[in-house]
């Protein structure tokens, strides 16, 4: 006599990145059932396994990430009811489920991004600034560079799931500098969050991250107290004086 709970249901365990490209190489454990794989790698593909189970309740924890890509903290519980679809109590943002297709797609954010700060002038988006100097620093973590001719620094390999401080230490010449340090948090999916509504800040298809920072033309005056005010209050009083002597005469 066939009994609907032996019976059992097609499923593929796939491993993308956030934009569904394959990964190879990442390792799993996969538990639950008798008939279920202990130890998987994913395949060059994406394929971590494919076959058939019964209706339960499967675990499946990722031991060791792809290559420059950040495992989840947290196994994956997977449910197979009795008419075959699939449930998890993964975020979305995590795992995919495709009930039509019968596959459950693990998805890995990188470990780390590429940032490219842009540098232009306010108003004028298409004039690049050369010779600005930035830093960008988080905890444990720094980089500073100069703009090059195009009026661009490209950082590479910067850590997500962290708050960085963006500091204009140097202005182009005939510019102002940022008054004041922007705080950016790029957070563990790779999305970037700014502070600042003066600097915008986008995350493109392939999870790059471009930062725009604007400079007005301009000098700032020099400090209260500086050798530039002693030159000034100099220069006042030598113009008094030689006006008295005039008067004298």
């Amino acid at each position: 006599v066939y009994k609907l709970a032996s019976k059992k249901h097609p499923l593929t365990l796939l491993k993308t990145d956030a934009q569904g490209n394959a990964l190879g190489g990442a390792e799993f454990t996969f538990t639950g059932a008798a008939d279920s794989s202990p130890t998987l790698t994913s395949k060059a593909d994406g394929q971590i396994w494919t076959g058939t189970l019964k209706a339960g309740v499967y675990t499946l924890t990722e031991t060791k990430a792809p290559e420059s890509y950040k495992k989840p903290t947290e196994p994956i519980k997977i449910t197979i009811a009795a008419d075959g679809s699939v449930t998890t109590d993964a975020a979305e943002t995590d795992v995919k489920v495709d009930n039509k297709a019968h596959t459950v797609t693990v998805i890995n954010f990188p470990a780390t991004v590429k940032v490219t700060l842009i540098k232009v002038e306010t108003g004028k988006p298409d004039k690049r600034l050369e010779g600005a100097e930035f830093q960008l620093s988080a905890s444990g973590w720094a980089k500073q560079a100069e703009t090059d001719a195009n009026g661009q620094i490209v950082w590479n390999d910067v850590p997500v799931d962290k708050e960085y401080t963006l500091t204009e230490t140097k202005a182009p010449k005939g510019y102002l500098a940022a008054a004041e340090s922007v705080t950016i948090t790029i957070e563990d999916t790779g999305e970037i969050v700014c502070s600042s509504t003066s600097v915008e800040a986008q995350k493109a298809a392939d999870g790059s991250i471009t930062i725009t920072v604007t400079n007005s033309p301009g000098q700032r005056l020099p400090n209260t107290g500086g050798i530039g005010t002693l030159l000034f209050t100099a220069a006042g009083a030598s113009l008094m004086g030689a006006a008295f002597l005039l008067l004298a005469l």
